[in-house]
Formats: C-alpha cells, structure tokens, sequence
C-alpha cells in the first residue's frame, strides 16, 4: 500500500478525477480473476471504473489499518483507492496488487495523475498486458519457439539443476 501527503490546496474533486482517469487508462488494473474451461487460473479483462472512496478518520494510523487488508482474488478487483481526510490534512491511499503491478508501474500511474490533474488527456497503453499474452500465445505455437524449445531441451538434457527458491523456513516436524 502506498500512502500520498496530498498538499492543503488540493481540489480534491479534481485530484479524484484524476486518479479516475488515470486508473481506467490501463486496463490490465480492471482484471478478474477467474478459471478456464480447465481449471486454471487466468486474469479477465473487466469493465471497470476506478472512483476513489472517500473516508474521514482521526489518525492516520486509523485510515491506513482499515484501509489494508488482502486482496480476496475470487471477488475484489486488484486495486483500491482511497481519499482520507485527518482533521484539516488530506492523504491519498492505494493499494495495487502485484499480479498487475510492479514497482516501476508507480512512477508512471503517479505521472498519470499528476498529468490527468493538471487537464492533459492521458493516452491508453499502445501495448496491453493482454496483447502481451496474445502475442505469447501465438508465439508458443511458431515453428521458431518449437525450434527454440527443442534446441535448449537437447542443450539441457540431463542437467540436473532445481530452479525453484530455497526456503529459509525449516519444517518443524
């Protein structure tokens, strides 16, 4: 979760549709989760709109404890967006899960917002998660990626090496 000292002149109805605006750009934050036909868990692209909830609270500490909570992945959307008022100060919080965001998203959702307050029209992604995952699809069906595969699976054969993470927990039984 991230939490945004927002300075005393704000127009906060403003600063809401902004971050409105800047959320709905980029569709991969609207996705569900969801299952194939097999079973398997897969990201859905949703209708979605991204209007921050508004809150009072007489700390901080308050706003951010009832703020934070997991994501329930059968049901929430992967995001939430609040604006807390603490006595005359106004902070803005958002939590986004990982699955659709990463550490150098933040910069570019923040440029979004800042350029979406000051009146500039925000421009969609030219390239989606999901035109990603089409393009990977397809990809895994080429000739050259069956070439690839069986290229490195010679090249591999009989290495034995487990990529998985160590675990640095010990079980206790």
């Amino acid at each position: 979760p991230m939490c945004c000292d927002l300075v005393a002149a704000i127009d906060l109805d403003r600063f809401a549709a902004a971050v409105k605006s800047a959320f709905e750009t980029h569709e991969a934050l609207g996705v569900k989760i969801g299952k194939t036909p097999d079973g398997l868990p897969c990201m859905i692209p949703e209708d979605f709109t991204a209007e921050p909830e508004r809150a009072a609270a007489e700390s901080l500490e308050e706003a951010a404890s009832a703020f934070m909570r997991p994501f329930d992945l059968e049901h929430d959307r992967l995001f939430r967006t609040e604006l807390v008022t603490v006595h005359e100060k106004r902070f803005f919080l958002f939590d986004v899960h990982h699955l659709v965001f990463d550490g150098s998203s933040i910069k570019a959702l923040v440029n979004d917002i800042a350029a979406a307050y000051n009146g500039e029209e925000l421009q969609h992604e030219a390239l989606s998660l999901f035109d990603v995952s089409i393009w990977e699809k397809t990809l895994k069906e080429s000739e050259r990626y069956k070439a690839a595969q069986e290229y490195f699976g010679k090249l591999l054969d009989g290495v034995d090496a487990d990529s998985r993470p160590v675990s640095d927990v010990t079980d206790p039984a």
